[in-house]
């Protein structure tokens, strides 16, 4: 095994760890709260969590970690912008969504939205839909400046330091840790 690619391994992992919990806290402070319905709701929650399914998304699209950053910040203008409020009905979508935008439009190389959608667990015609109504609600907004990415960079490598120390005295992470194969 590459030394490095264990190392980058374990720093993806951690990265997707600490998006993963910010989005959680945020569902817990959002998901009682009434919400209008969006298109991005679902009938009913999936029974994947959020770290599961970032980190499905990680195992199979091959995103860089700044797409991660990318879409999280998306995902803050969106709710800013078109005033959606996360939930437990609507923020599997709006990852998928925002994880499929930030692909295309900052790294190298992506898949097309057929691969997204089965990876996902919805319908291409959907995140087709999708897609569009998160542009709209982004009013078309997806340049990210070297400021903002690198605010929200260090906002999320501290806070992963923070989650890593907690993990190695033994106080234990949120729920629903699952164990990420890197290979």
């Amino acid at each position: 095994m590459n030394t490095m690619n264990d190392h980058a391994c374990v720093q993806d992992y951690h990265l997707l760890f600490v998006v993963s919990a910010c989005l959680e806290r945020l569902l817990e402070d959002m998901d009682y709260r009434p919400e209008p319905l969006s298109k991005f709701h679902a009938k009913r929650p999936p029974s994947i969590s959020v770290r599961s399914y970032l980190l499905r998304i990680h195992k199979y699209a091959n995103c860089s970690p700044a797409c991660f950053i990318v879409s999280l910040i998306y995902i803050d203008r969106l709710c800013h912008q078109a005033t959606i409020t996360l939930s437990s009905l609507n923020i599997h979508r709006i990852i998928i969504t925002a994880i499929c935008i930030a692909a295309k439009f900052h790294d190298d190389l992506f898949f097309p939205n057929c691969f997204y959608s089965q990876l996902g667990g919805i319908s291409l015609s959907e995140l087709n839909l999708l897609e569009v109504e998160f542009l709209f609600g982004l009013n078309f907004t997806l340049f990210v400046n070297r400021d903002l990415f690198l605010k929200y960079e260090r906002a999320l490598y501290g806070q992963r330091y923070h989650l890593v120390s907690a993990m190695n005295e033994g106080i234990s992470p949120p729920s629903n840790r699952v164990q990420h194969n890197c290979q």
